[in-house]
């Protein structure tokens, strides 16, 4: 039985765990900004929860993967997709604040 090199094994582990969290950068970005899948800012509180988790989650992942292996360009973009919540957040009150949109009915 042939051993396999411990340098593949976190090579291997390296690029699943950046899918995974592209994956979850790509989640949180459909459920803020895609009409059809959003449940972010809708009035439940169950939607923004689970934007804010995954957030939370992407995030989190992205840094320590970017702190242990090195910049990537696919953990910047997935950070980038994870934060999708606050920067909606920052482009509605700056639309707001502008009267780009109307603040009542």
């Amino acid at each position: 039985m042939e051993k396999v090199p411990e340098k593949s094994i976190d090579i291997q582990n390296k690029k699943r765990l950046e899918l995974i969290a592209f994956i979850t950068g790509i989640l949180c970005f459909s459920l803020v900004f895609i009409p059809f899948t959003r449940i972010t800012m809708t009035g439940h509180a169950w939607g923004d929860t689970i934007s804010i988790t995954l957030m939370f989650i992407g995030v989190t992942l992205s840094s320590i993967l970017l702190k242990k292996y090195g910049r990537s360009p696919l953990l910047i973009f997935s950070i980038i997709l994870s934060l999708s919540f606050p920067i909606y957040l920052v482009i509605l009150f700056v639309a707001l604040f502008t009267g780009l949109i109307e603040f009542g009915p």
